[in-house]
C-alpha cells in the first residue's frame, strides 16, 4: 500500500495540503503534540501508536505502508485504521487551534 495525499504525509513532506501551509515551527509544534499524546496514552494502554506515528510521519524510513505495518507486527488494515485516526485528530488539533486565534 502506498503513502496517500494526506494531511500528516503532506506535512511531514513539508507540501500544502488543500490550501493549507504551515510553517515549519507550526508543524512541528503539532508534531510534537500528537506524539507526547500517543506516547502518553501508549504507557496507558501497552500499545505502539507513537512508534507507529514516528515512523509514518517523523523518521521517513518506510516507502509503503506494508512495511511499516509488517515491522510494527500489524495488517494493513489496521494500520489503515490508525492512519485514519492519526489524520483526524491532526484536523481537530489545527481546527481548535485556527479558532483560538480568531
Amino acid at each position: 500500500m502506498n503513502r496517500r495525499k494526506e494531511l500528516l504525509n503532506a506535512l511531514s513532506a513539508r507540501e500544502p495540503y488543500n490550501g493549507l501551509i504551515l510553517s515549519e515551527e507550526e508543524t512541528q509544534t503539532l508534531f510534537e503534540k500528537l506524539i507526547s499524546y500517543y506516547e502518553l496514552n501508549d504507557k496507558e494502554t501497552s500499545d505502539n501508536h507513537g512508534r507507529i506515528f514516528k515512523s509514518l510521519y517523523i523518521d521517513g524510513g518506510y516507502k509503503n505502508y506494508g512495511k511499516t505495518a509488517a515491522e510494527n507486527y500489524i495488517s494493513t488494515y489496521t494500520l489503515d485504521r490508525y492512519r485514519q485516526r492519526y489524520n483526524k485528530l491532526a484536523e481537530s488539533l489545527l481546527k481548535e487551534n485556527k479558532r483560538r486565534k480568531l
